[in-house]
């Protein structure tokens, strides 16, 4: 699938502001499933210096230097992104929990730090696992259309997202809501898990689209593989992925402060074209 895709980011101040040096993690990044054609990055007011960062996991963001006030400040990520759908991982009969190598247990340390400790979500997630026959190949796919049928869908376009178990109290949740939900259950049964931002490609919303959140789980022979739980599918050449971490606060799109007592108002727009 060959994808078209345009996300603009507008701040308004205000008062006139100072902006501090900004990062801006809105670049897919190349994966074996995953090619990037063209990728272009346009701000105003101009940067007087661009730098480019690695991120831990591999992705690529862009560093802007400012040096004067604005009221207004602009972002637009342009990109050309060929994608393709994975084999499924090669995880036949490996049993739940994982018995991940010394070694990979020290690189995944931070992917296996727990999210709850609810009783209620230990329950639903050993009860899982019994169905699943302690296979990760059932149980995983089980898990991910569990949560799309039980957690309701809710557009939420700012903010953190909320605990695990209000979550699951509420059977509601934004994409990254039950993203992190769904990380929550793999960890708590020992499951290495990530968080991972990036777009969606929906036929119905394709000029009104949003960032999206999914997870990855780390398998043994087969690395990372994700598994969307808000449309209850393994991630397919429809999902493209910017960047993952053991937490959100790794993916944040447009991470930067301003100097100044402002009020600030904040808008997005994503719009996606199939080719």
């Amino acid at each position: 699938m060959i994808l078209d895709i345009v996300h603009a980011t507008r701040y308004l101040y205000s008062e006139p502001v100072f902006l501090n040096p900004h990062l801006f993690r809105l670049m897919p990044r190349p994966t074996e499933c995953q090619q990037i054609d063209f990728f272009e990055l346009k701000i105003h007011p101009k940067s007087v210096k661009q730098t480019i960062v690695q991120g831990i996991d591999g992705s690529i963001a862009q560093q802007a230097f400012f040096q004067k006030s604005v009221t207004e400040f602009s972002i637009e990520a342009k990109s050309r992104v060929k994608t393709q759908n994975r084999p499924y991982f090669v995880g036949s009969q490996m049993p739940v929990p994982i018995r991940y190598s010394p070694a990979e247990l020290a690189m995944l340390r931070p992917f296996l730090e727990p999210l709850t400790t609810s009783l209620k979500l230990k329950a639903f997630a050993e009860e899982l696992v019994d169905a699943s026959r302690h296979q990760v190949d059932v149980f995983l796919p089980l898990l991910t259309e569990a949560l799309f049928l039980e957690i309701g869908k809710e557009y939420r376009a700012f903010g953190w997202p909320y605990p695990p178990e209000e979550t699951f109290a509420k059977k509601m949740g934004s994409c990254r809501d039950t993203a992190i939900l769904w990380i929550a259950l793999v960890r708590y049964i020992g499951i290495a898990s990530r968080f991972v931002s990036g777009y969606i490609f929906d036929a119905a919303r394709a000029d009104d689209s949003e960032l999206h959140a999914w997870a990855e789980v780390y398998i043994p022979g087969s690395g990372w593989r994700g598994f969307d739980p808000s449309y209850g599918e393994v991630v397919s050449e429809r999902h493209v992925e910017i960047c993952a971490g053991s937490v959100p606060e790794l993916c944040i799109p447009v991470e930067g402060t301003f100097q100044g007592l402002a009020a600030s108002s904040l808008y997005t727009q994503v719009t996606m074209a199939r080719k």
